[in-house]
């Protein structure tokens, strides 16, 4: 007949914890707010919703809503991400297509860093596109 295993403590304190940390994790997960990845991956479609409308081998300027602030890593990332193989850039004198970020106010348009472009189109998520004037 098989020796029965003996319940000591070390091995009951040892099953509880397991139990308890099991369960504590299933918790957090089943209650956890939506992350940013959701947004992450919201405005990477945004992004690459634009792609068609971009041209595809050059360098395409990014502007962030208010001068002098610099582009979050976030937004900046995720549309590189979206965009590649262009290169965004922030030097608007080298591009001939701009785009915003996201949730960008009507008011961008008379931003006197977009005087010498025009709106092309908004997109997804507030994403203004800006094209050089032709002369």
């Amino acid at each position: 007949m098989p020796s029965a295993r003996r319940a000591t403590p070390e091995r009951v304190l040892a099953i509880l914890i397991v139990l308890v940390s099991v369960s504590a994790l299933a918790y957090r997960v089943w209650t956890a707010a939506p992350g940013v990845s959701d947004r992450a991956d919201e405005m990477r479609a945004a992004y690459a919703s634009l792609a068609a409308r971009l041209p595809d081998t050059t360098r395409v300027g990014f502007v962030t809503t208010s001068p002098g602030q610099p582009p979050t890593s976030e937004a900046w990332f995720l549309a590189q991400n979206a965009l590649a193989p262009r290169l965004l850039g922030t030097n608007l004198d080298e591009v001939a297509v701009v785009i915003s970020m996201p949730s960008a106010p009507a008011s961008l348009d008379a931003d006197p860093r977009l005087a010498a472009f025009e709106l092309m189109t908004t997109g997804d998520k507030g994403i203004r596109v800006y094209r050089r004037r032709t002369p």
